[in-house]
């Protein structure tokens, strides 16, 4: 997964990119990649952070905060 960092002028600021060796679903996946940059803004001590994603499904569960008993549910509501 990869992740870049923009600042309110939409002008790059730094990325990362990490390599796991997992089997995940394209839902799972995406709510992994969210979570992992959600760290990493933690741990950088960004504020004020905007995320987006490209993944419908992963946007609809977040806001609608959808439960359930899937691995994709329990990353997004972790």
């Amino acid at each position: 997964m990869s992740a870049c960092f923009r600042n309110s002028s939409d002008e790059f600021i730094t990325g990362f990119t990490q390599w796991q060796q997992m089997v995940l679903s394209t839902e799972e996946g995406e709510s992994w990649a969210l979570l992992q940059a959600m760290n990493e803004v933690k741990q950088r001590g960004f504020e004020r952070v905007k995320f987006e994603s490209d993944s419908q499904v992963l946007v609809e569960a977040i806001r609608t905060k959808r439960r359930g008993n899937s691995e994709f549910l329990s990353i997004v509501n972790d």
